[in-house]
C-alpha cells in the first residue's frame, strides 16, 4: 500500500525533490534483515518501517508517530505523522508540493480506514 501511494505520479514527482526510496526487503535481500536491524536500533514496529536520514546516513526522523509506528499510514494520526516527517525534513520542495503530497495521502488513506 505504501509503494501504491508513493507511485502515484503526482506524489513520485513531488517527493524525488528532495527524497530517495529505498525498500530493503528483509526476505529477498542479502543482508535485508540485518540492515533492518540496524537501521530500527531495538526500536518498537514492523513492517514498512520508515526512516529518514540525510545525505551523511545521519538519522533525521522516523516513522514512529506519537502512536507508535506509522508503517503504510492510513489513520488520520499515521498520515499527519508522515506529513511531520516530509515537513521537517525536506529542503526544495515548496508549501504547495507538500500540500499535494497531502491532500494524494488523505485521498489514498481515506478509502482504507476502518469505519
Amino acid at each position: 500500500m505504501l509503494e501504491e501511494f508513493l507511485g502515484r505520479p503526482e506524489v513520485a514527482s513531488r517527493m524525488q525533490k528532495d527524497f530517495v526510496e529505498l525498500c530493503i526487503d528483509t526476505d529477498r535481500m542479502t543482508n535485508g534483515q540485518a540492515i533492518y536491524e540496524k537501521l530500527k536500533n531495538g526500536r518498537a514496529g514492523g513492517l514498512p518501517w520508515l526512516l529518514v536520514l540525510d545525505a551523511d546516513g545521519k538519522e533525521l526522523i522516523t516513522g514512529v508517530g506519537p502512536q507508535g509506528n506509522i508503517g503504510a499510514p492510513v489513520t488520520v494520526e499515521e498520515c499527519e505523522h508522515f506529513m511531520t516527517m516530509v515537513r521537517t525534513t525536506r529542503q526544495r520542495m515548496s508549501d504547495e508540493d507538500v500540500a499535494k503530497i497531502a491532500a494524494e495521502l488523505e485521498e489514498h488513506a481515506k478509502p482504507k480506514r476502518r469505519k
